[in-house]
């Protein structure tokens, strides 16, 4: 009824002001990831834990493979940039699946990787807000397994970012890390998905600066310099490639 999408749009604008305060559950079990067919299973006795090794410096090299392979592989849906020079810091997007409420969403992710990366999964938080079970609507934590006790050196950042693809496919809500939006999703769907997709409209849909900014990335540009000159230049893409080339 109007009556009723009028409420159902209320909510939506209360949970993205932050009206609604999502309580955090803490019993969080990590729903299990979809890895790609291609991967299979890996086996327990292969999976290799970090505690008891020396410290050691970042593997630049497997790191660095790992980035070429991402962008060798642009029919994926997802993205990685480093942020500045350090390699232990990074920027992924992935894109929202077809069929879900995220559909035609862009969301950013937060990655952080230590020393012992790959023998410890990379640390990784949404900086898109995101309406999901397994997500938090305060601080983007994810509750998933691969990212704790589930992770094997044999993944990659490529395997983990899709697996948060598919986890925004399919979530598991009885594994929730947002309690409020679990008992929405199990309780009154339709309403949890407006509002899913209210939020993406409203954090994650591409505005033109943004669309701008990827092209110059997938140049090879790190994103802070293309923010800088997009900035610099009004949001005019071709000044701001001219800067990036030392053209200004």
């Amino acid at each position: 009824s109007q009556g009723g999408d009028a409420s159902r749009h209320q909510a939506g604008l209360q949970a993205s002001s932050g009206l609604l305060s999502p309580s955090r559950s803490l019993s969080c079990r990590s729903p299990r990831a979809r890895l790609p067919a291609s991967l299979g299973a890996t086996p327990s006795c292969a999976r290799l834990r970090a505690g008891g090794r020396a410290s050691m410096p970042l593997d630049a090299a497997r790191v660095q493979r790992e980035l070429r392979d991402i962008s060798k592989d642009a029919a994926s849906g997802v993205t990685v940039q480093h942020r500045g020079e350090s390699l232990a810091h990074m920027r992924g997007e992935i894109k929202g699946p077809v069929g879900t409420p995220y559909e035609g969403g862009l969301f950013a992710v937060d990655i952080h990787l230590n020393d012992s990366y790959p023998f410890e999964p990379p640390k990784m938080v949404f900086l898109t807000k995101v309406w999901h079970p397994n997500v938090s609507s305060q601080n983007g934590a994810i509750c998933l397994d691969i990212l704790k006790d589930q992770w094997s050196p044999a993944l990659t950042l490529k395997t983990a970012l899709l697996s948060l693809q598919a986890l925004l496919s399919t979530p598991e809500p009885n594994d929730p890390q947002d309690a409020q939006v679990a008992r929405q999703y199990l309780d009154k769907y339709d309403e949890f998905a407006q509002t899913a997709k209210y939020w993406t409209e409203t954090f994650a849909v591409v505005k033109n600066e943004d669309a701008s900014a990827a092209r110059l990335c997938e140049m090879g540009f790190a994103r802070e310099q293309v923010e800088e000159a997009l900035r610099q230049c009004g949001g005019d893409e071709n000044a701001a490639l001219e800067r990036l080339c030392g053209g200004a």
